[in-house]
């Protein structure tokens, strides 16, 4: 019996790979999967996911020492793009996180070097030769792995475990956990082979991370299949009574992006006061979705909760051992599934979600204002929108893109009036960022992993 190893990292990421097919596909081949995760003791991910044919182990996450952590901040900076510039100027979460000179100094230094694909590959072979990883060495001689598939290779746990695989001489397959990483940071480690969701994360691959065209397969978003599952639609009657919204009012769906953009808050108070004051084209309420990324973000939301025409999503269970705390239950996948499908405008700013939104063909709003004062750049959501991912996403044009309180007004009756606005553009969003929305992706990806385990020896 062959055997793989698969990181999972995040929660999200066990949502996308473990609650899709790519499991059962591989347990069907007679495939024994060794899960290498931090939540190998958690109780509730054991439940779902400990079975025959699933062995789950820990995935130790290497502590870097000082001469380690500063050959990555170099490796990091023989990457130059939109996104970087973004980053090194404005910080993550806040301009606080930087300074000018640093920027400054980083980008003198760091933007020419990057102009040297090549460099990139050096970093990456001297971090094998002088930061070997030997953290996993016994479960690699416990289970002798035919396959790694590290499903979040910008992770310092993943890549540990790349550089262990090709210590041994065992292929490795990668993904980035999301479509928009592939430009963030140079990768530590190149795996053999890449699988990416989509035309737009196959170029960011080549350009990005010096991967060639050949090694690299395009199979869709996994968790998307969901989307294509009829079984788990609920009536839109059945949906609204469950979370207590009325049948005769519109559902806006309202998506918070978290710490990254505290105004979301102050965008829902400006839309219930459209509803509030009837100056939408029909009966409306909204639905706010918290972040499930960071921890209680639900909190920003709390003033929301009681007042008439809102419903605050409240239908998690925020993950305990993961980092990213997502809710990788059935349960959840089900409940997003039909906020999606039943709402009739989603609003987000500079998100994912703008990518869910167009599976469903859904009229999208993306916000690039702060609510009820104008910020400076800096420090406003509209600087997301420059960052070299999203600027990708804005050429398509499919999403209403408003900067003020009267576009936004704008937006949200002209959607209500004729929701195929855009119609066009959807459908090409999809073509370019998520390949092919039908139900397959978790198949396309469980067979390529089939045919290189077939591969070797």
């Amino acid at each position: 019996m062959k055997t793989i190893f698969i990181t999972i990292c995040r929660g999200s990421i066990a949502r996308n790979i473990l609650q899709t097919d790519i499991v059962k596909i591989l347990k069907q081949a007679g495939i024994q999967i060794v899960l290498l995760t931090p939540a190998h003791q958690d109780e509730y991910f054991l439940k779902i996911f400990e079975r025959d044919g699933v062995i789950i182990e820990p995935l130790v996450k290497p502590e870097l020492n000082f001469l380690e952590r500063i050959f990555n901040l170099i490796h990091q900076g023989l990457l130059y793009n939109d996104t970087i510039d973004f980053r090194w100027r404005y910080g993550l979460y806040s301009p606080k996180e930087t300074t000018f000179f640093r920027y400054l100094l980083k980008k003198i230094i760091f933007k020419p070097l990057s102009y040297f694909r090549s460099l990139r590959e050096v970093a990456r072979w001297l971090d094998i030769k002088f930061f070997p990883a030997k953290l996993h060495s016994e479960l690699f001689k416990k289970y002798s792995p035919s396959l790694i598939f590290a499903t979040n290779i910008s992770g310092h746990g993943d890549a540990g475990v790349v550089k262990e695989a090709k210590s041994y001489k065992i292929p490795t397959i990668a993904m980035a956990k999301s479509w928009d990483n592939l430009c963030k940071n140079s990768f530590r480690v190149k795996a053999d082979k890449l699988m990416v969701w989509s035309e737009f994360m196959k170029e960011q691959a080549m350009e990005y991370q010096n991967y060639k065209s050949r090694d690299i397969y395009i199979t869709g978003i996994p968790q998307f299949d969901f989307y294509r599952e009829e079984k788990i639609i609920m009536p839109r009657k059945d949906f609204l009574q469950k979370i207590g919204a009325d049948f005769n009012k519109k559902l806006i769906l309202c998506g918070s992006e978290g710490r990254h953009i505290p105004g979301d808050p102050e965008i829902v108070e400006i839309l219930l006061s459209f509803i509030s004051k009837k100056l939408l084209r029909a009966p409306c309420q909204i639905l706010i979705r918290p972040h499930l990324g960071y921890k209680d973000d639900i909190k920003r939301f709390a003033s929301f909760k009681g007042k008439s025409n809102v419903i605050l999503d409240h239908w998690f269970r925020p993950s305990s051992i993961f980092k990213d705390s997502w809710d990788y239950s059935q349960e959840q996948i089900i409940h997003f599934t039909n906020s999606l499908y039943h709402c009739d405008i989603l609003i987000n700013s500079a998100s994912t979600l703008i990518l869910d939104g167009a599976a469903f063909n859904k009229p999208i709003i993306s916000i690039a204002f702060d609510g009820f004062q104008k910020k400076p750049y800096i420090q406003s959501v509209a600087r997301w929108y420059n960052t070299e991912y999203y600027k990708d996403i804005l050429r398509t044009k499919a999403s209403w893109l408003v900067k003020n309180k009267e576009e936004f007004l704008e937006a949200v009756n002209n959607y209500l009036i004729n929701p195929s606005l855009k119609l066009k553009e959807r459908e090409e969003l999809c073509q370019r960022f998520c390949y092919k929305i039908d139900g397959k992706s978790a198949q396309r990806m469980a067979e390529f992993l089939l045919k290189q385990i077939e591969n070797t020896k």
